[in-house]
C-alpha cells in the first residue's frame, strides 16, 4: 500500500510540474502576466509627494539632517518631479535682484506606472 500510494504521489507531482511549465511557456515564459494599467497609477498630487519625499529621504539623507526641507511636487509631461525648493537672492553687476527658485535634489517618475526615470542632485 504504501509503495502505491508513493507512485501516486510521485505522477502527481509531476503532472503539477508539467502543467506549470506548460502555462510559463504559454505566457511567454512567464509566470505571472505583467499588466500594464490603463490608467495611471500615480494619479493625486499627495501621493507623488509622499513617494518623491520617500526616495529623496533614501538617496539624499544628508539633506534631511537638521532644518526643515521644503518639497514641492509638479506634473509635467506624464511625469511627476519632487524636488526640494531654495530660495536664493543675489544682485546682478549691474544691481539687479535676481530669485533663485529650484531644487538641489529631485526625483522624476511616472504617473503611468510610477516608474523612476532619473534621480539626481544639481551639485
Amino acid at each position: 500500500m504504501n509503495k502505491l500510494f508513493f507512485r501516486v504521489m510521485v505522477c502527481f507531482v509531476g503532472v503539477l510540474v508539467i502543467g506549470v511549465l506548460a502555462v510559463a511557456f504559454a505566457n511567454g515564459g512567464n509566470l505571472f502576466n505583467k499588466i500594464s494599467p490603463k490608467e495611471d497609477v500615480v494619479t493625486q498630487k499627495e501621493t507623488a509627494l509622499k513617494i518623491g519625499k520617500a526616495l529623496l529621504k533614501e538617496h539624499f539623507p544628508d539633506y534631511f539632517s537638521g532644518s526643515e526641507v521644503v518639497i514641492e511636487v509638479v506634473e509635467k509631461n506624464g511625469t511627476w518631479i519632487v524636488y526640494n525648493v531654495i530660495d536664493r537672492e543675489g544682485i546682478t553687476v549691474d544691481g539687479q535682484t535676481w530669485t533663485l527658485d529650484g531644487g538641489e535634489i529631485y526625483v522624476e517618475f511616472s504617473k503611468k506606472n510610477g516608474e523612476v526615470i532619473r534621480i539626481g542632485s544639481t551639485e
